[in-house]
């Protein structure tokens, strides 16, 4: 579950510090986008393309079986 929404399947990466979630994801999530905290830095791509993010949420996830 991430913040109350049962997911099916989700890729998760324990190395890594932050994950990225897709637009149609957080909006399925149906969070408001006013709770984003402003991101000031952009993403940057293997091929060295910029993206700027929408902003930032810390979600809870709990992982397991019901």
């Amino acid at each position: 579950m991430i913040e109350l929404f049962t997911t099916k399947r989700i890729l998760i990466d324990s190395g890594s510090s932050a994950d990225i979630l897709y637009k149609h994801a957080f909006d399925q999530l149906k969070i408001s986008v006013d709770q984003l905290k402003p991101v000031k830095t952009p993403l940057v791509g293997f091929a060295g393309e910029m993206v700027n993010p929408l902003g930032a949420i810390d979600l809870s996830v709990v992982a397991g079986t019901t």
